[in-house]
Formats: C-alpha cells, sequence, structure tokens
C-alpha cells in the first residue's frame, strides 16, 4: 500500500509502498517515517489575516474600561481550512457604540428643561451638545451632566435640533439624534373665540394644520366628539385628521361646541359635535 512518508534526514516528503523497506529516493536514507499531515503556509496566512480583521474590529469599537457596564456581543468568525473539514474558530468581544436617549421636553417659562442619557457611555470625557439642524457648527446649547434647562425653541421646519454626544479632548460628535418638539410658545393676549375657530375649520386653515403653527392653538390640545357612534374607529385626535374627515365625505359638518384654554389663552381643549352624512 502506498502512503506518504518523511524522510527523518533530508526533511523531504515522497510517496513508497510500505510493504517493502522504504528508501529516501532522495537521499537513500532509510531514517524515514510515515509524514504527518501538515496545513498549507497559505492557510496559516489566511488564519493570521483573519485574526488581525477581528483584533483591529476590536479596537475600533472598545469604548471603556473595566469599570463600565457595558453589554459585550461575542462575534464568532468560522474559517474552514483550506483541503480540510476541520474549523477556525476566532472570538472577539465587540462593546455596543454608545446611543443617546432625550427625555421629555417640558416648557419652563420660554425654554424647555429635558434630560439625556448615554446608553453605554464611552471612557473618554464627553459631554452633550444641541446643534442647529441646518448648521452643524452653531451649537444652541451643551451639557456636561446631561441636564438642560431654558433651551430655546427651533426655528427649523420640524421644530427640532440634532442632540449629539461630543468627545470633550477632539471636539469631535461621536453619535446624534434629532429631536423635535421645540416648539415655539408665546403667550396671546386675546383669545381665539368658536366662532373663529369654527370659521377657520371651514376655510381649512393652514395654521391648524400642524403643531405650534398656530399661536392660539397649544402643541398639546386635546380634541373630543359627540354625536359619534359607540362603535366609532379611527377618532382624530388633531385637526388636519378632522378635515380628512370632511373632505373624504366620512363626516358631514362638524360644530365647535365647547373651548378650554390654558394659561397662556391659548386653547388646550375643543370640544366638536359631529354629522354624519
Amino acid at each position: 500500500m502506498k502512503r506518504k512518508f518523511e524522510c527523518k534526514n533530508c526533511g523531504k516528503l515522497f510517496e513508497a509502498d510500505d510493504s517493502t523497506m522504504v528508501v529516501c529516493p532522495h537521499c537513500q536514507s532509510d531514517n524515514v517515517d510515515i509524514a504527518r499531515a501538515r496545513i498549507p503556509v497559505k492557510v496559516w496566512i489566511a488564519v493570521a489575516g483573519v485574526i488581525a480583521v477581528v483584533f483591529l474590529t476590536y479596537l475600533l469599537f472598545k469604548n471603556g474600561g473595566e469599570e463600565q457596564e457595558n453589554v459585550n456581543e461575542v462575534l464568532i468568525i468560522d474559517e474552514p481550512i483550506i483541503g480540510g473539514g476541520d474549523t477556525i474558530k476566532v472570538n472577539a468581544e465587540l462593546v455596543i457604540p454608545p446611543t443617546i436617549e432625550v427625555g421629555d421636553l417640558s416648557l419652563d417659562g420660554n425654554g424647555y428643561t429635558f434630560k439625556v442619557g448615554v446608553k453605554n457611555p464611552p471612557a473618554q470625557k464627553v459631554f452633550i451638545a444641541i446643534f442647529h439642524p441646518y448648521d452643524s457648527l452653531k451649537q444652541i446649547a451643551r451639557s456636561e451632566d446631561g441636564q438642560f434647562k431654558g433651551v430655546p425653541y427651533s426655528d427649523a421646519d420640524g421644530a427640532f435640533y440634532n442632540i449629539a454626544l461630543v468627545d470633550a479632548a477632539t471636539d469631535t460628535v461621536i453619535c446624534s439624534i434629532p429631536k423635535t418638539g421645540f416648539i415655539k410658545q408665546v403667550a396671546v393676549a386675546t383669545k381665539m373665540t368658536a366662532a373663529e375657530l369654527q370659521q377657520k375649520i371651514e376655510s381649512r386653515d393652514e395654521s391648524l394644520m400642524g403643531i405650534g403653527e398656530n399661536d392660539y392653538l397649544a402643541p398639546d390640545y386635546k380634541l373630543t366628539f359627540t354625536g359619534l357612534p359607540s362603535d366609532a374607529v379611527n377618532i382624530p385626535t388633531i385637526l388636519s385628521d378632522v378635515f380628512e374627515k370632511l373632505d373624504m365625505e366620512t363626516w358631514a359638518t362638524v360644530t365647535v361646541t365647547n373651548l378650554w384654554y390654558d394659561d397662556k389663552n391659548r386653547i388646550s381643549s375643543i370640544t366638536l359635535d359631529v354629522k354624519l352624512p
């Protein structure tokens, strides 16, 4: 039976029939043994490449010391050995990148108060900054502990700012998210009457379409309805949805029957009587 042998004298590999005395054909030495399986050099190069990639990925995402309680994910890379069925498994811990969580906004005077939390915070010193959405260099406010107070309204469409986690040493943004709700809110001298609101509803006034578009409406105004059946579905929560019901002729008419106001003389709650077709 032919088998692969290795010469202990010259180190060469060769095949020979093991039914007779085996002699190295290269140096004629009989100091031979059955050759052991060898992993080709290109396999070791591939393994080294995989390990290098995993290690570099680990360094890129590493953002905390032992004192942090970051949640780790384990990356398993399976690389089959060329010419065989074995598998190389390389494990590397990847630290989850930090994310920002912005709390609810509350209006305090003419500015907004809220808190920003950081999940999986990095090890380096950071701070939270608020940037204008159309000018990344225009910093509205910053906080070392995530507490904000007196933040002005946003003049951007959608009334939003970009909230960012910033590296204090390099002044570079690590991550950011948009936050809406920074609406301009002012006290009005006179209250809008039911008749005035009725007229605006009938004319589909555009200032009633969005949140914070009309100074006489509180951004969080509530709608209640009379005249609807008990099993009514898709009941509107904002006036633009009421407009859609009327335009689609799902409802025939709506009539303003009652209004409530907040401390800024703005409408905070509206009762509408609905007439169905």
